[in-house]
């Protein structure tokens, strides 16, 4: 059966999800594809294949947070693969609404959300394309309505090998974004255990650490933390991990200024700011599936750090009891 709505593209599907439920999530984690391994730690925990159009939960951070915090908190994963920082800032101003935003807002970084020369100008994205159209003061009700119209023509697969459309849909924004279909991207329990050397594609992503783009996503990263601010969401960023041989392509005067820049923006607009790789434990490189993804089992106890720090926003404790019982949690 053909897909013929708009436009089964990641961000569509992505919508979809996080109006599927006549309540807002708690928790929004916004990210790239690194948060992968987020959705692949609820898989490896439940032994489950886990289908990425229609799964953007965190069954792990939600029993986390129930731990420590004894609260029934649902968590939207927001994870979509090759964004800019700029296009959390689109994707935030068209789906979070006075009545339909979460309490918590989950921010993850790294260099390639600002720097990625494979990505261009930032107008240039899937995201951008998609939520820039709904970012006005009725984006999200409008995106909502659209999103419930279409989706009764979206069967649910009826297993993992199922295919549902065949070519593009007819109402696209066009070439160059790939369109999914149920079961086409799965995440399963025994899967990121061979380890991909990706060092050569990620000195093309890093190949102009200075270019002009750095200041553009750090202005943007600037706005969407005002925003968030405004509009009264809190707010925890994470810097995630890489390995070593990953860091060593990026120069030591790259690292300092990217890492001021973000602190400095961060306190600005009252976030909290944790670096993975310097503030926590570190990741070693059999927690990776490549140079910046972990896998399943790196995922876990991601999930695990990110609960901890992330709900001292709502708890009593010290950060320097936080950072000891981080450290004598794995």
């Amino acid at each position: 059966k053909q897909i013929q709505t708009q436009d089964g593209i990641a961000s569509w599907w992505l919508t979809r999800a996080y109006f599927a439920d006549p309540t807002p999530p708690d928790v929004v984690v916004l990210g790239s594809s690194q948060l992968g391994s987020l959705l692949g730690a609820d898989s490896y925990v439940y032994n489950k294949s886990i289908d990425v159009t229609g799964y953007h939960k965190s069954q792990v951070l939600e029993h986390n947070f129930y731990g420590l915090l004894n609260k029934k908190w649902k968590v939207f994963v927001s994870a979509l693969p090759n964004t800019l920082i700029s296009d959390q800032f689109f994707i935030s101003r068209a789906l979070f609404s006075r009545n339909y935003k979460p309490k918590l807002v989950i921010l993850t970084v790294s260099p390639k959300d600002f720097i990625d020369s494979q990505r261009g100008s930032f107008m240039s994205t899937e995201p951008f394309a998609f939520f820039s159209k709904y970012t006005n003061n009725n984006g999200p009700f409008v995106l909502h309505n659209l999103v419930k119209n279409n989706c009764a023509i979206y069967p649910e697969p009826l297993n993992m090998d199922d295919k549902y459309f065949n070519g593009v849909s007819s109402l696209t924004l066009g070439k160059p974004f790939e369109r999914l279909c149920p079961g086409e991207i799965t995440i399963n329990s025994g899967d990121g255990y061979i380890t991909r050397n990706n060092r050569e594609e990620y000195q093309r992503r890093y190949s102009s650490p200075f270019a002009p783009q750095l200041n553009v996503q750090l202005d943007y990263l600037d706005r969407l933390l005002a925003y968030l601010k405004k509009q009264k969401i809190k707010v925890v960023a994470f810097d995630l991990p890489l390995t070593s041989a990953n860091r060593k392509l990026l120069p030591e005067n790259f690292w300092s200024r990217y890492r001021n820049r973000v602190n400095q923006i961060c306190k600005k607009n009252d976030a909290d700011l944790i670096d993975i790789d310097r503030d926590v434990k570190g990741f070693n490189d059999k927690e990776f599936f490549d140079q910046v993804n972990l896998n399943l089992k790196g995922g876990l106890r991601l999930s695990s750090t990110i609960t901890l720090y992330s709900a001292n926003k709502f708890h009593w404790r010290t950060w320097s009891e936080l950072l000891n019982n981080e450290k004598n949690m794995f």
